[in-house]
């Protein structure tokens, strides 16, 4: 498959002009190099650069997806839902939520939903942008009950919530891209 590009100037949240560039074609790796680019300037530290700048953004790009915050998951989703890490298999082996499960593919996750007739699907990844993009495309195969861990796997690990992985707990957290390093503690950040 091709994919177009094109250039296009926006304003940052610094003042400065950054260039977007547009994919005319979907892909992980090419939503987040369209997601890392958008964000603007890697070292800033403005509120619209950060996290709240970062939630905004994949509020914006998937206005359609629920959101669900940890502290909502806890209190209501936790041990009463279908738990689904988006990540690539080599990101959820270095750590991933207690109780998830690792499917990467929207038709094989909305079959399985479909199976066993789950009615509550929470989906993470990293920061949330690779969930939010799988919640939008298992609504749009009519899939319903599915929200986003708003913050993902990075805020989970950032609160203070345990990851684990294969051998029991884990003490990193995969970072896809280095560039996402600055949505991690600099203890968690691994792989």
């Amino acid at each position: 498959m091709t994919c177009g590009v094109r250039n296009e100037p926006r304003p940052s949240g610094s003042g400065l002009f950054v260039i977007t560039k547009r994919y005319d074609c979907v892909g992980n790796a090419l939503a987040l190099l369209v997601l890392s680019v958008s964000l603007g300037c890697w070292g800033c530290e403005s509120n619209e650069d950060g996290w709240a700048g970062l939630k905004a953004k994949i509020r914006r790009d998937f206005p359609s997806v629920k959101q669900v915050s940890i502290e909502q998951f806890e209190s209501s989703y936790q041990g009463h839902c279908l738990l689904v890490d988006v990540r690539e298999p080599e990101e959820f082996a270095v750590s991933h939520i207690q109780g998830a499960v690792n499917i990467t593919d929207p038709a094989v996750l909305a079959a399985r939903i479909k199976a066993t007739g789950e009615r509550r699907v929470v989906v993470y990844c990293s920061v949330g942008y690779r969930s939010s993009r799988m919640a939008k495309q298992l609504h749009d195969r009519g899939v319903t009950g599915v929200w986003n861990l708003e913050g993902s796997i990075f805020e989970w690990g950032n609160s203070g919530r345990p990851v684990v992985n294969e051998s029991g707990p884990a003490e990193v957290i995969h970072l896809y891209e280095a560039q996402w390093g600055k949505f991690l503690l600099p203890k968690l950040r691994g792989g």
